[in-house]
């Protein structure tokens, strides 16, 4: 019977060190990942508001799904760059202060942070007449606050002016909707019942008192 050698000292160390290698080599992939990312631009979708302002309400019918395709593009080419980067890309995505105030608008954010998010309100477009969103920035990090797919922040007349439609409705807000739908059908099918089974006593009542 062969006897199995065993690994000398020496490999097994040349083994552990590669292993504690393999570990720092990832430790350090890691960070230059983070490091990577870490000036680039996130997007916060903590104040979101498609509800509160009609001109932003995303009930447009141009809202359709090439179009969100595209609105998701240009969130993943923008966090590709860092904010001197976006600054500097110019007329391409269209990024610059807005006047929010000044449009006559208000985000709808916590009072403790409207004035600092007033002050510090940008935008950025999604190509020729595709829209614009308008948020805030906080050193890298981009909070969206509206999505103007018709432009009404700056309605141009000769492109139709300002356009108004009745909010974007949820997932959420269809499935209570048909539930309000089916239970105001409901309440009338209890109704009728309800009275036929009066109608029925009547007679009833009829048939057996003739002389009443």
């Amino acid at each position: 019977m062969t006897k199995k050698k065993l690994p000398n000292r020496d490999a097994i160390a040349k083994r552990i060190v590669g292993k504690e290698q393999n570990k720092f080599n990832k430790a350090s992939n890691r960070e230059v990942i983070q490091k990577f990312h870490e000036d680039r631009i996130l997007f916060s979708f903590w104040h979101l508001d498609y509800r509160s302002e009609e001109a932003f309400n995303l009930g447009s019918p141009k809202v359709d799904v090439p179009w969100f395709l595209l609105f998701i593009d240009h969130l993943k080419e923008i966090s590709k760059l860092t904010r001197k980067q976006l600054e500097t890309t110019g007329r391409h995505y269209k990024f610059h202060p807005i006047p929010v105030e000044e449009k006559g608008y208000k985000f709808n954010v916590p009072v403790d942070i409207l004035d600092e998010a007033h002050e510090s309100a940008f935008q950025f477009g999604l190509g020729k007449s595709k829209g614009r969103v308008y948020g805030f920035m906080v050193d890298n990090e981009f909070y969206l606050v509206w999505i103007d797919r018709e432009h009404n922040l700056y309605p141009d007349d000769n492109y139709g002016g300002y356009k108004a439609y009745p909010p974007v409705m949820s997932y959420t807000d269809l499935v209570e909707e048909e539930n309000r739908a089916l239970k105001a059908k409901n309440d009338t099918l209890l109704q009728e019942n309800k009275e036929l089974f009066q109608m029925l006593e009547d007679a009833l009542d009829g048939q057996s008192n003739p002389s009443a």
